[in-house]
């Protein structure tokens, strides 16, 4: 699905920071590092597929770098 919407990239947005939220309680430090980066890409994310998540990161979440 592209998202090309700005409502669906928004709804989208609401629902990965919600779920972030509810999580975040559990998670280790690299990992809320790196959940925190995505959430940062997915502010800048205008159109298209959002960004992919940590799991989806070809190396380690904290050395995740944007380009």
């Amino acid at each position: 699905m592209p998202f090309d919407s700005l409502e669906e990239r928004v709804a989208f947005r609401r629902a990965a920071r919600e779920v972030y939220d509810l999580a975040s309680c559990q998670w280790a430090q690299a990992v809320m590092r790196a959940q925190e980066q995505w959430l940062d890409d997915l502010d800048d994310w205008h159109g298209g597929p959002p960004p992919p998540p940590p799991s989806g990161w070809p190396t380690e979440p904290e050395r995740h770098s944007d380009g």
